[in-house]
């Protein structure tokens, strides 16, 4: 499963097929033990023996098996699990489990947060939110893995570019017009160009390389940006 976020932010998570063992969690809830089983993509093992079908998650307590989730990806939602952070991880909602027993109109359905492990020292825990157990028909789980990293996350260099696409893409479009079609005619003004923009891109590639750290805020681009394009004048001339 590749599930790509907000194009602002330019973020997605890899999923790799989890075959074999399920992780797994238990809890108790008001005197009786639980035991939540889940896979991220694959379906979890032994499942048929719950409804009859395969799902990506169960609950079992007192020789009862219920399933979660539906057998399909596409009633699987997702956000980010921190708002305000978007490599911190990503929550996904399973959806259509099997009436809940417990209310007249609620269906069970589970909730996983990913949460980003980067250093490996929890990598593989699962803990139980127990926010989330007011019912026992919506259970949450805590995921600590390395698979809550994004796999790939633009810097704010292609966020800026994002954000001003509407500008930039009329003047590539000119710009590549010109290459292709007046350059050889005019000589010096192809040096200038290509003096002006390759200048600011080797010198933001240069600061977010190895000074500016990428969760700085995609703004700040104008900045260096600026003043990369005043040198850029300096050298196209």
């Amino acid at each position: 499963m590749n599930l790509h976020e907000d194009p602002n932010i330019c973020a997605s998570f890899n999923f790799s097929f989890r075959n074999g063992n399920a992780y797994k969690v238990t809890y108790i809830y008001g005197t009786t033990p639980y035991t939540l089983a889940f896979n991220l993509c694959g379906y979890t093992p032994n499942t048929s023996k719950c409804d009859g079908n395969q799902d990506f998650g169960t609950l079992t307590y007192s020789d009862s098996c219920k399933s979660l989730t539906g057998s399909s990806l596409n009633t699987v939602s997702h956000e980010y699990y921190d708002q305000s952070n978007h490599t911190a991880g990503i929550s996904l909602t399973y959806s259509l489990g099997e009436k809940c027993p417990h209310s007249d109109a609620e269906f069970y359905q589970l909730s996983v947060s990913v949460v980003c492990d980067t250093d490996g020292e929890s990598n593989g825990v699962v803990k139980i939110d127990q926010n989330s157990l007011t019912t026992p028909c919506s259970p949450r789980a805590v995921l600590y893995s390395s698979l809550g990293c994004p796999a790939f996350e633009a810097n704010p260099v292609f966020q800026w570019m994002y954000s001003a696409r509407f500008v930039m893409g009329p003047i590539a479009g000119i710009l590549g017009l010109y290459l292709m079609t007046m350059s050889f005619y005019f000589r010096k003004t192809t040096y200038f160009l290509a003096g002006l923009f390759s200048t600011p891109v080797i010198i933001l590639g240069i600061l977010y390389g190895a000074f500016i750290s990428d969760d700085s805020k995609a703004w700040i681009v104008s900045i260096p940006l600026g003043l990369s394009i005043l040198i850029g004048f300096g050298v196209g001339y």
